[in-house]
């Protein structure tokens, strides 16, 4: 997918707006499920249940921050509910952000609240160029952690598996390490229905076999170094391509955030069809995604930690939460389930900061749907060629979250289901 960082130095050459035909093109391709999988340091199966309430809690919360857009779905005609349902209902997208939360005690946790397995990789491929010259070996000081970005695919038919009726589902984790000055780790995870054969002996072994996995997701964490740059985000600051933004956090100890304000920073963004104010999220909400998702990261509910230690100048969205909110906002409007969706975080969103939810213009008429057997060639080819005017076909838009003034703190390219857009 790209998310590594480039092996140049910084250049001026590399403050350029953001490319989203190279998202295009990252989507075209079908995800490298197993990319990472020889390379994989840490392994976890996780297993859960699809009880209705920690998808209502969910559905609670971000319906409070909805704002001035109305969400026409099945969980809001029933204003959500805990009980089970006959028929029962079926998980909504993005909803599983709350299911398999980190099972690790407060005393197992990395200083900075979140789990201590990822920083652990990170510290291990973290670049030689972060020693202390004295063949000591890497720095051991607080590091600051990044969801970056990721992506997640869904498998044909999970809308009749997963449903929310009480059934066992497995989740398994795999986290991997690449090379760079702070540390990058990639977490992917897979999920599907069923507890029966999971966990067993040998296992492993039919690793080749893939199983059918409703939800394949993969997630970007990138980490930097105490002292490593001043406060990089204020309020107002332009956005960064991703490779340099990434740059930035990691190597930038004498640039300060006024040197960077250029006319090579302005976000390119395509044409909008809609721009949604959503309700700015309190305290609260962030306080209920923490406890909802087991999140204990403390720069989304302690304030001076985030201002003192990660040196933002408040409390961070989660980066599960802003997808969530995406996803919801961009299936209700295309009243079409998504197949796959790729993001990348390119700025924090900050509590009581209002959020804006855009969504990219639709084609002026529909293109045909790719068929199944078209190699991912073809259809990155395709891709590509309709993003030379600003338009997508039928089956994929471009999203973005934009903070108060304007600058794209989330973007992503979606595909949808292509079934359901030919009925």
């Amino acid at each position: 997918m790209g998310w590594g960082l480039p092996n140049h130095p910084i250049k001026k050459n590399i403050m350029r707006p953001l490319a989203w035909n190279k998202m295009a093109a990252t989507i075209a391709a079908k995800p490298q499920a197993t990319a990472d999988r020889g390379s994989a340091l840490h392994k976890t199966e996780m297993f859960d249940y699809l009880t209705p309430m920690p998808s209502h809690l969910l559905n609670t919360l971000l319906q409070d921050l909805d704002g001035q857009a109305e969400i026409e779905d099945e969980n809001n005609r029933n204003r959500s509910t805990m009980k089970m349902k006959s028929p029962p209902r079926t998980l909504p997208q993005g909803h599983h952000l709350v299911y398999f939360p980190l099972q690790a005690p407060a005393s197992k946790l990395a200083a900075d609240g979140a789990d201590a397995t990822h920083l652990s990789i990170a510290v291990a491929n973290s670049s030689s160029e972060e020693e202390d010259g004295k063949g000591s070996g890497k720095q051991q000081g607080p590091r600051r952690r990044l969801w970056a970005g990721g992506e997640i695919s869904f498998s044909r038919g999970w809308q009749s598996r997963l449903k929310l009726d009480c059934r066992p589902w497995y989740c398994r984790e795999e986290v991997s390490g690449k090379k760079s000055r702070g540390g990058i780790v990639h977490v992917w995870r897979r999920y599907r229905l069923g507890h029966e054969g999971c966990g067993r002996p040998g296992g492993e072994e039919k690793e080749e076999e893939e199983e059918r996995w409703d939800i394949v997701e993969k997630r970007v964490l990138a980490f930097r170094s105490e002292g490593e740059g001043k406060p990089i985000f204020e309020r107002g600051m332009y956005c960064l391509s991703f490779p340099f933004f990434l740059l930035l956090l990691i190597t930038s100890t004498q640039l300060n955030s006024t040197q960077l304000i250029s006319s090579h920073l302005i976000t390119a963004k395509p044409a909008s069809s809609l721009r949604h104010r959503l309700v700015a999220p309190t305290k609260a909400h962030l306080f209920q995604f923490s406890a909802l998702s087991y999140n204990a990261h403390l720069i989304h509910y302690d304030v001076e930690y985030a201002r003192a230690v990660d040196r933002h100048p408040s409390l961070l969205v989660h980066g599960p939460l802003a997808l969530a909110i995406m996803i919801r906002h961009l299936v209700a409007q295309e009243k079409t389930p998504l197949r796959r969706i790729v993001y990348r975080n390119l700025a924090p969103l900050y509590v009581d900061n209002p959020i804006f939810f855009c969504l990219g213009a639709s084609p002026p008429a529909p293109a045909p749907a790719p068929s199944s057997s078209s190699s991912s060639s073809s259809s990155s080819s395709s891709f590509c060629s309709s993003e030379e005017d600003g338009r997508l076909p039928r089956w994929r838009r471009h999203v973005w979250l934009e903070g108060p003034d304007g600058y794209v703190a989330v973007k992503a390219d979606a595909e949808f289901d292509t079934d359901a857009l030919s009925d």
